[in-house]
């Protein structure tokens, strides 16, 4: 009995890897473009949360996803126009309607490598690989109401309001990165709070790291009490 339930589950085993294969084979014949370019082998949220893939294939699958160079079939392209419903399709503007890259006021990467590929300049060329930073050309000016790029306001400077942002290393960085913008958010909460009480003393406090006391006064911040933290 023993032999013959080894036997038939070999067989099964045998089956599904067949099927698996043909799988695979009709998937590579299918031309570039026309289907998904991460391929079937899919995991879910599910599986890794509940415990049923090693460590070693959800690092594998990580390395594939963030490689990958999406397509419109992969759920690549344009977010929505209307940030109150998620759910709607895209639709911006694209650069001589070419319905998927317009650039002008953001990056169009394919692949989250594509603007994450640097993981050190103390080497020429400077060492790939996946998480790092960026180059310059991947920076980025966030939330500008201002470019002035001719310096046509005759400061002596290509001016504008926005943040020039590189892509920060995702080995753990870019948690930090989001804590001290959380934190910076609350620091100009609390700034707020103090323009709005004169002569009244407020704790620069966020996450529990305190910056000292901030007062505003006669028209101005009193800024002797801040510290770096």
């Amino acid at each position: 009995m023993r032999t013959t339930m080894i036997r038939v589950l070999q067989v099964g085993m045998y089956m599904s890897v067949l099927i698996l294969s043909h799988a695979l084979s009709l998937w590579a014949q299918i031309p570039p473009g026309e289907a998904p370019a991460l391929g079937p082998n899919r995991i879910t949220q599910d599986a890794i949360v509940n415990g049923r893939l090693p460590l070693e294939d959800i690092q594998q699958q990580g390395r594939t996803l963030f490689a990958t160079p999406f397509n419109k079939l992969d759920g690549f392209g344009d977010g929505p126009m209307n940030p109150e419903d998620p759910l709607a399709a895209g639709g911006r503007p694209t650069l001589q309607g070419n319905g998927t890259f317009l650039r002008v006021n953001g990056l169009d990467a394919q692949s989250c490598a594509e603007c994450h590929a640097i993981v050190s300049t103390d080497t020429i060329p400077f060492t790939f690989g996946l998480g790092g930073v960026g180059g310059a050309n991947t920076n980025v000016i966030a939330r500008p109401t201002l470019i002035d790029s001719a310096d046509g306001l005759g400061f002596g400077t290509a001016t504008f309001d926005g943040r020039f942002i590189n892509p920060p290393f995702v080995f753990g960085a870019g948690g930090v990165e989001l804590l001290g913008k959380e934190m910076t958010a609350n620091l100009q909460q609390l700034k707020t709070v103090a323009k709005q009480n004169p002569g009244t003393d407020v704790e620069l406090l966020t996450k529990g790291v305190s910056f000292g006391v901030l007062r505003f006064e006669n028209g101005r911040f009193d800024t002797s009490r801040v510290e770096a933290g």
